[in-house]
């Protein structure tokens, strides 16, 4: 039956067919409603707002909003956090493969300082359209292969 850790799980004592229609209730998410459930469920909307009272409805809806809500938050909080660990990376490897090719401006009496500022504001873009909803979209990966790209091109190494 009902799990503890959940309020919106069946409890104890809740008939199948008054579960069934909490459960409809809370599909209906932020619209929801007593009439709009028992219109789904086919019931008599008296009968739903007994059993809304009996097993405390709008409480476990809300329990449940939030931690849909909550898990939602998280999920997007830890996607936020990889990505920040991945241009921090990338960061790190710009700033030595910079540090390398110090010495190859030099060489060549050049003043890398342009080609720097032009590596760090692709990097910037890079790490703008890394933090992008629509990772798996094939324009925000042509636009990442093209920020890369102007990244290779600002430090003087060969293009891929």
């Amino acid at each position: 039956m009902a799990g503890k850790d959940y309020v919106w799980t069946r409890r104890e004592g809740e008939q199948e067919g008054a579960y069934a229609a909490f459960q409809a209730y809370l599909r209906l998410g932020a619209a929801r409603s007593i009439v709009k459930a028992a219109n789904k469920v086919g019931k008599a909307r008296q009968t739903l707002e007994v059993w809304s009272a009996r097993h405390d409805w709008r409480e476990r809806a809300r329990a449940y909003d939030v931690h849909l809500e909550t898990a939602s938050t998280d999920g997007l909080t830890h996607q936020i956090a990889e990505t920040r660990d991945e241009s921090l990376d990338m960061c790190r490897e710009l700033r030595g493969l910079l540090r390398t090719r110090l010495e190859h401006f030099i060489e060549r009496k050049e003043d890398p300082t342009i080609r720097f500022s032009t590596a760090v504001n692709a990097l910037v873009r890079l790490q703008e359209h890394s933090m992008s909803i629509g990772q798996g979209d094939p324009k925000t990966s042509a636009r990442i292969e093209n920020i890369e790209r102007l990244i290779m091109k600002a430090i003087g190494e060969p293009l891929p």
